[in-house]
């Protein structure tokens, strides 16, 4: 269990920073093109526009932080979850809830995240098969 906890965590923290990246640099263009409508000589003509373009690259870079954040405390977890799960448990909640907290779309990355915490806090590793008896050749 705990290596689908570790490949679970893996797979949420580089999607949560992949995406996060990709925010970033979608909401620092969005920004540049609503600065230029704002200078605009047109500016009266898309006024509401440019408001709501703000908004936009606003709640985009907010999103792209959380992201950022969330795939960092996914990344501490996937690098604790093998030795001490329960340990690596809440960097793991906290960076899958996180960013669904800001931008609701944002669980998609984040959800093996949070199901990596699940499967770190509840579930149990299997033991270790028995020991085979040693080879005892025959000497007939």
């Amino acid at each position: 269990m705990r290596t689908a906890a570790f490949l679970l965590a893996i797979v949420g923290a580089v999607a949560c920073v992949g995406l996060g990246l990709f925010l970033v640099g979608s909401a620092y263009a969005r920004g540049e093109q609503v600065e230029r409508l704002e200078t605009s000589e047109h500016r009266a003509r898309f006024g509401e526009g440019a408001r709501m373009g703000r908004a936009d690259a606003d709640a985009r870079k907010h999103a792209a932080i959380a992201l950022l954040v969330g795939g960092a405390l996914g990344a501490i977890g996937a690098g604790l979850v093998r030795k001490r799960p329960v340990v690596a448990a809440p960097f793991l909640l906290v960076g899958g809830v996180a960013p669904a907290v800001v931008a609701l779309w944002a669980v998609c990355p984040s959800a093996p995240l949070a199901l990596a915490a699940l499967v770190a806090f509840v579930g149990k590793d299997e033991e270790p098969p028995a020991e085979a008896p040693a080879y005892e050749p025959r000497t007939w």
